[in-house]
């Protein structure tokens, strides 16, 4: 890779961080499009696969918000690109670890707006060690939506 490509390539992350920053004072609500979602989408959209690496590597750092990080796996269950299906999903499955249960419940969102019962053996190992008892209701419900998605495929 070359210096200008290493330019390029740090001056998207850091393109990425300072949303990410400017999102700490955001308020989310449900069902709203907040600007940070929407400003995360045209990035999405604009970089693919690298959005989703970068994204990964910035909801593994302890100092963002998990308000914001929630907000990020919504948006990617959003987001339609078939190029990076995979990639997303395997994401939101991974969230279902997160120590917070604000990521936990948004990562379950974000499969809910996928759809994918390929999903559905990372939802139920997320609701066997889940100890919320809202939260673990609220992934079986997306548990049963996939499992219905599966049921109307076959």
């Amino acid at each position: 890779m070359s210096a200008r490509e290493r330019e390029y390539q740090t001056s998207i992350v850091v393109e990425y961080q300072n949303l990410f920053s400017i999102a700490r004072d955001e308020y989310f609500e449900d069902g709203i499009e907040s600007d940070f979602s929407t400003e995360l989408a045209k990035l999405f959209q604009r970089d693919g696969h690298q959005a989703v690496d970068i994204i990964a590597n910035l909801l593994n750092d302890k100092h963002v918000n998990p308000e914001v990080v929630g907000e990020t796996l919504r948006c990617i269950g959003e987001i339609e690109n078939a190029d990076t299906h995979l990639q997303r999903r395997l994401l939101l499955e991974n969230s279902l670890r997160h120590s917070s249960p604000i990521v936990r419940d948004r990562a379950g969102l974000g499969l809910a707006s996928m759809d994918d019962p390929a999903a559905i053996p990372a939802l139920e190992q997320a609701i066997a060690r889940e100890q919320i008892v809202q939260l673990r209701e609220d992934l079986q419900q997306v548990l049963d939506q996939l499992i219905a998605t599966q049921a109307e495929q076959n």
